[in-house]
């Protein structure tokens, strides 16, 4: 017995039907492979920047530690007294038993304020070093080396290679400050190492028509403080 001609027909899928599946699968994959990226880029700026933030926060604390603990000292006094040199290459501040160095963008480690002793090619970005009496402040001893057994970075945070951007600290006059003690303002900018994707100018990032780089892996933020030294034990 025969079947009707319309029960004789295949039950598969004709070519355009194919097509059209294989269009869609392919716009679908394209999608999630471009989804996939763009979550990818949003992750690294948050570990970007959560270092950043991180590194802020670690220095903060530790300028706050240090001037707290230390006897109230006079900004651009004569050089012989002087507890903060700064420069276009870098800087210092010697506080209690301790000096911060740095090197800014662009001059680590090619600047000649702050190197290590050895090996000479090493990068300072920011190091605390043990200098009871503040001698690495003086005249004489500005462009002395420093001791890498004595130093600590306070930058070495995470994957990411920070730099400071600006350091500046100052003394308001206009802030009532209790007998034996002094208020200090501290302001730095540090961010990720590279003139390619960093306006060192501007301190921003740049956008990526300027950048051979992603901008993923840049962020640079401005940290304020406010320190009192001579707030412990009367700055023993």
């Amino acid at each position: 017995m025969n079947l009707p001609f319309n029960k004789q027909r295949s039950n598969g899928f004709t070519i355009i039907e194919l097509m059209l599946a294989m269009g869609f699968i392919s716009l679908l994959l394209l999608a999630i492979a471009l989804l996939t990226l763009h979550l990818g880029t949003i992750y690294n700026q948050g570990i970007t920047l959560r270092e950043v933030n991180e590194a802020g926060l670690t220095v903060s604390e530790d300028i706050q530690r240090t001037i707290g603990a230390a006897a109230p000292f006079v900004i651009n006094a004569s050089k012989e007294s002087n507890r903060y040199i700064t420069s276009t290459e870098g800087g210092r501040l010697c506080v209690g038993s301790h000096t911060y160095a740095w090197n800014y963008l662009g001059n680590t480690p090619s600047g000649e304020m702050n190197k290590y002793t050895t090996p000479q090619s090493a990068p300072i970005s920011l190091v605390k070093v043990a200098d009871p009496g503040g001698r690495l402040c003086r005249a004489e001893n500005v462009y002395e080396r420093i001791n890498p057994d004595n130093a600590n970075e306070l930058l070495a945070v995470g994957d990411r290679n920070l730099v400071v951007y600006d350091f500046k600290i100052s003394s308001p006059t206009s802030v009532s400050i209790t007998a034996g003690q002094t208020l200090y303002a501290v302001d730095f900018t540090i961010g990720t190492n590279g003139t390619d994707i960093v306006d060192a100018t501007n301190k921003t990032c740049r956008p990526p028509s300027e950048s051979s780089r992603s901008r993923e892996y840049c962020a640079v933020n401005q940290f304020s403080i406010i320190v009192r030294a001579g707030s412990e034990a009367g700055g023993r």
